[in-house]
């Protein structure tokens, strides 16, 4: 919201790690108003200490938390002012299936601190909006407001033309799905591969299923491709910068994005549906939170546990038998959850 913000009148500061990939999208996504702070990564204390330094120079009005741990953190008792806390949440970390015993206490812990901490909580799933609302967490009854993400239009279309033509003679007469994401069992890796296979049995020809991404199972994924004989289907594109991304999904027939019927998945707030909207494509993806929000009955849903219900999918966008559902993607601009927010701010 940075720029959409500042387009409003607000003064815009960003605090940071100082890393490349920080730099570099930050440098894509920031208008010279919007100001640049970068902190050195440390440990846990270390970074603390500078952020509740920085905080102390900039002296903001607000300080909005884009996610709340004891690293992404600071002293308020060290200031000499008191600003606006708000703090964000985009997932229900304390309900990730794969973490350990300790980390779920952690996080359920600063969970409800950060209701203590904070003057108001942003919750960018619906779930997640009416858990912080219940009194029984949010025993101050601090305000909370649903602010799902959104997608940036000025960065995602790119004008990267000779790149989008190179890919529509590299996958021409080929139907192309795309999924980006984390290749981990959880998130449905084997499920899209499995509705892969499924597909190829079933004669579907000429389509590609691109990955993008990276994760723990690609080296059992590429042994899935080989054992079954669908390379010719699945590629696995590894990270993909970001000034290609509008060239890949202006050439692609359709989006796969799984989502288990989990706390997990229905607390969080699927961020890559949302880069998926502008480019009016038909997304598949699951019957729960937010998609559920965004697509209602209308939408194009399969059981993440079932590869058929996925393939069935899959060979209707094949057989040109599946239509994008139509929305008004206005309402999921960055400008739109701007605007929504400074009238919040400024109405209490």
């Amino acid at each position: 919201m940075a720029n959409p913000l500042n387009e409003l009148g607000w003064d815009v500061l960003i605090i940071a790690e100082d890393d490349s990939e920080n730099r570099k999208r930050i440098e894509l996504e920031c208008n010279g108003n919007i100001q640049i702070f970068y902190y050195k990564k440390g440990n846990f204390v270390n970074e603390i200490k500078q952020k509740t330094t920085l905080v102390e120079l900039i002296k903001p009005d607000i300080v909005y938390f884009c996610s709340f741990s004891i690293r992404n953190f600071f002293l308020k008792n060290r200031l000499s002012f008191t600003p606006e806390i708000i703090v964000e949440y985009s997932e229900m970390s304390s309900k990730i299936g794969d973490a350990s015993w300790y980390r779920k206490c952690y996080m359920r812990f600063m969970e409800k601190y950060s209701v203590r901490y904070a003057n108001r909580i942003v919750a960018a799933s619906k779930y997640l909006y009416h858990y912080y609302s219940d009194r029984k967490i949010n025993k101050r009854n601090i305000p909370v407001e649903y602010s799902p993400y959104a997608y940036n239009d000025q960065v995602l279309i790119s004008d990267n033309q000779s790149y989008t033509n190179e890919l529509y003679d590299r996958y021409k007469n080929h139907v192309v799905f795309i999924y980006m994401g984390s290749f981990v069992k959880n998130y449905g890796f084997y499920t899209m591969l499995e509705s892969v296979k499924l597909l190829k049995q079933g004669g579907n020809k000429n389509f590609k299923f691109l990955f993008m991404g990276k994760g723990v199972e690609l080296e059992n994924g590429i042994k899935f491709v080989d054992t079954y004989g669908i390379g010719d289907e699945v590629e696995f594109l590894g990270y993909v910068d970001e000034d290609k991304l509008s060239s890949y999904f202006s050439i692609a027939n359709a989006f796969v994005s799984p989502l288990n019927n989990t706390i997990q998945d229905i607390a969080r707030c699927p961020s890559k549906i949302y880069m998926y909207l502008p480019f009016k494509k038909p997304i598949i993806t699951s019957k729960i939170g937010e998609p559920h929000e965004i697509f209602k009955e209308e939408g194009l849903y399969f059981d993440v546990n079932k590869p058929s219900s996925l393939s069935v999918l899959l060979e209707s966008v094949i057989k040109n038998q599946t239509k994008y559902c139509p929305i008004n993607e206005d309402d999921h601009t960055w400008q739109t959850r701007a605007r929504h927010f400074d009238s919040w701010v400024k109405s209490i």
